[in-house]
């Protein structure tokens, strides 16, 4: 059993390898000049987004002044909603504001808005699509007037992925992973021509081959497979540049191969900072908590891995736990909820139900990286520093099925009120660390700095990432 949300592809078909990381603290966005349209009202915009919060966020947009401008933003302080906004000559001439609110970190969400501003009906000027589904029910639904241009089709306009069309510039950097990015000039499509429902699981919507579309002067296909030039457009028309993104951004957490990572939901207690899509987790100092992953599984054996990248003390935790943190003095491994690999200045230990296993004797300190085996068929936990096994024996752990919700999710934390510790994690598909080498799992899933593979209890086992694609074949 495993959690696993909707617009999360799981069977075969057309296959989304890639998406592109934006951490926010990068400032980070694509651009180009927008050059003569093939429309200057008809237009469409087509997306996969894995969000990672509820702060103020732009997508798509374009400007060429203060009166001139028009976004397509994730609004955090409305809510988690989406809104496209803009204004010509000063005034504003679009409001769509969704009344859905998307607040989930876990999971992949299609957008498809189709603009067609020559209907003579208001209704059919902009139509949204939520994976497949056409949206009616709107906070604020001011359609675009009859034949009204919006700024992407006005040539010489700047053009933006990633970023809100503020006053002056570009700012509000989106925060998370972005899809198949598709902009259309000149057509407007139906979300059907970007995705389907999955034949065998009908309410899985997922993505489709793209390259057949008719993009217009200005339409463009962000596929990210050029970590090299993730601003690559893949229909063979003008590149997009890049400003704050580096070849570490490129991502195989995907639509169709959707990866674990850390849950913002789940930080109440433990105030930590993410970042890096979600993989960095900083902790501050005068905290006593821990902050769990987005996948719960009960079955099955996994790996991932945890850089202490800023240590303060000796107990920093990492490890699993059966439910989020329940008050601000519940650290990972101080119940038998939760069970930590544990740092000391004495060597490793597992800690579950408050008190400590030896595990090994390697003294844990910052930049070492932290190796979590999890063998729920057998019900133990292995643990590696740098690659090398504290014990090929492993600790025996309580199983899922007896446990709160009968899963177990990826866990890190601290044991030390008074100092601050921050994690770089890495579930595979997108490491918050940079890698010396790029190992992925047995399926071919994910990139880690260390084998899945080990040899433990006098067997090599196979240990698998954290994706949908494998929950599927073994969670």
């Amino acid at each position: 059993m495993a959690i696993i949300l909707p617009a999360n592809t799981l069977s075969g078909g057309f296959s989304v390898d890639n998406s592109c990381r934006f951490n926010n603290g990068d400032s980070p966005y694509m651009y180009k000049t927008v050059v003569s349209p093939t429309s200057a009202n008809i237009s469409t915009i087509s997306f996969w987004m894995k969000g990672t919060g509820v702060a103020d966020r732009g997508i798509f947009s374009a400007r060429t002044d203060i009166n001139n401008r028009h976004s397509l933003y994730w609004e955090g302080g409305g809510g988690a909603k989406l809104e496209l906004w803009g204004k010509k000559s000063g005034s504003a001439n679009i409001e769509m504001h969704l009344t859905r609110a998307f607040r989930d970190s876990s999971a992949w969400l299609h957008h498809c808005i189709a603009i067609d501003t020559t209907q003579a009906t208001s209704t059919n000027r902009v139509k949204w699509y939520v994976n497949g589904v056409q949206q009616t029910a709107f906070d604020t639904a001011t359609y675009p007037a009859e034949n009204a241009v919006l700024e992407w089709s006005v040539a010489n306009a700047s053009l933006a992925v990633g970023a809100y069309a503020a006053t002056s510039g570009f700012n509000y950097y989106f925060d998370g992973y972005l899809a198949e990015f598709v902009f259309i000039d000149g057509t407007a499509y139906a979300a059907s021509d970007f995705g389907e429902f999955d034949e065998d699981s009908p309410t899985i919507w997922k993505p489709k081959d793209v390259s057949g579309l008719t993009f217009g002067n200005n339409g463009f296909y962000l596929d990210f497979e050029d970590s090299s030039n993730l601003g690559n457009d893949a229909n063979g028309g003008t590149d997009l540049t890049e400003s704050g993104l580096a070849a570490a951004d490129q991502s195989v957490d995907s639509p169709s191969n959707n990866f674990c990572v850390v849950n913002p939901l789940d930080n109440y207690y433990a105030g930590a900072t993410l970042s890096e899509g979600n993989c960095l987790v900083a902790h501050p100092a005068a905290k006593y908590n821990y902050i769990t992953s987005t996948f719960g599984v009960s079955k099955g054996k996994w790996y991932f891995e945890g850089k202490l990248t800023v240590s303060g003390g000796t107990a920093a935790t990492i490890g699993i736990a059966a439910e989020p943190t329940t008050s601000a003095s519940d650290h990972l491994g101080g119940d038998a909820q939760g069970i930590s690999i544990y740092q000391t200045s004495n060597g490793t230990f597992i800690r579950t139900g408050g008190s400590n296993t030896t595990l090994g004797d390697s003294d844990v300190v910052a930049n070492d990286i932290i190796g979590v085996f999890i063998d729920l068929d057998n019900n133990k936990i292995y643990g590696s520093v740098n690659g090398t096994l504290e014990t090929t024996t492993g600790i025996s752990i309580t199983a899922a099925a007896s446990q709160t919700q009968g899963l177990y999710f990826p866990a890190m934390g601290d044991y030390d009120g008074g100092q601050a510790y921050t994690w770089a994690m890495n579930f595979g598909g997108c490491p918050s660390f940079a890698l010396s080498s790029a190992v992925s799992d047995d399926n071919g899933y994910g990139n880690f700095e260390y084998s899945p593979t080990v040899t433990v209890d006098g067997a090599s086992t196979k240990f698998y990432a954290l994706c949908t694609k494998n929950l599927a074949e073994y969670g």
